[in-house]
């Protein structure tokens, strides 16, 4: 994603020197323990802790004993973050403490780090990170006006149609939000609260269903996964499975 930069680290007997970074970052601790100074005190971070640091903010992290310790973290750059917040709040983000322990936070933040490591669209980054940044500004920022939640009439069945529209191609959330006249913050919540899904897993199912109706009529796996936007056959099958319970030559089998 253009705007979004990506750092995983993981250390021994390393400590940085006092620094800050130009744009908005924050990420979670993943293993072990390591200590962090920030604003003239030395903190302790461990597993589940969230680190939050607006743009200026001068840290230096370092060993907590003798053992490694990782990390990963997204950098942010102001144009994408302040368009992304805004969905959010009336006001740009900002942080309000620079480590918290937050399991919840830290499992979607690594969740979504890891997915950007593999194959991850445009529609399920932006609501992922909606998610991540939502979560953020109600538990850990300045408070901001929030954006009111109720959606026109039928801007949700206009987004529905639209997947199912364009399910083979790449999907934005912001497309989305434009076809349903919402913020993309407004309608990833209404398209959720609606349907019980967000947007990009209801990509998802629309698209393995109809994998499952062209491999039933005898298309080829690859050609499927390709049609649908499956970086690969394995990518098609994982979640084919996790659908229907089977891999699809499973499926096949049953049904012949």
């Amino acid at each position: 994603m253009a705007g979004a930069e990506l750092f995983r680290g993981d250390f021994q007997a390393y400590s940085f020197t006092r620094h800050f970074h130009s744009e908005a970052s924050f990420g979670a601790m993943q293993s072990g323990v390591m200590r962090s100074w920030h604003r003239d005190r030395n903190y302790t971070l461990q597993p589940d802790t969230v680190i939050m640091f607006n743009p200026g903010d001068v840290h230096a992290p370092f060993p907590a004993d003798s053992r490694r310790w990782s990390f990963r973290m997204f950098y942010l750059q102001d144009e994408l973050f302040e368009r992304l917040s805004l969905q959010i709040s009336a006001t740009p983000i900002r942080f309000t403490e620079a480590f918290r322990l937050d399991p919840q936070l830290a499992d979607k933040i690594l969740e979504l780090h890891k997915k950007l490591e593999g194959h991850c669209e445009a529609i399920e980054f932006e609501c992922r990170m909606l998610n991540v940044l939502e979560h953020v500004a109600q538990r850990h920022a300045e408070k901001a006006c929030t954006i009111p939640s109720t959606a026109p009439s039928g801007s949700v069945a206009r987004m529905r149609e639209y997947i199912h529209a364009h399910a083979e191609e790449q999907i934005s959330l912001e497309a989305l939000a434009n076809v349903g006249h919402l913020s993309m913050y407004h309608a990833l919540r209404s398209f959720r609260e609606a349907l019980g899904l967000p947007p990009h897993k209801y990509l998802l199912q629309v698209r393995i269903e109809r994998a499952k109706n062209m491999l039933q009529r005898g298309e080829p796996i690859v050609d499927v996964a390709s049609t649908l936007g499956f970086s690969d056959q394995s990518h098609l099958t994982r979640h084919f499975k996790r659908v229907f319970g089977v891999p699809p030559a499973q499926s096949l089998r049953r049904v012949v």
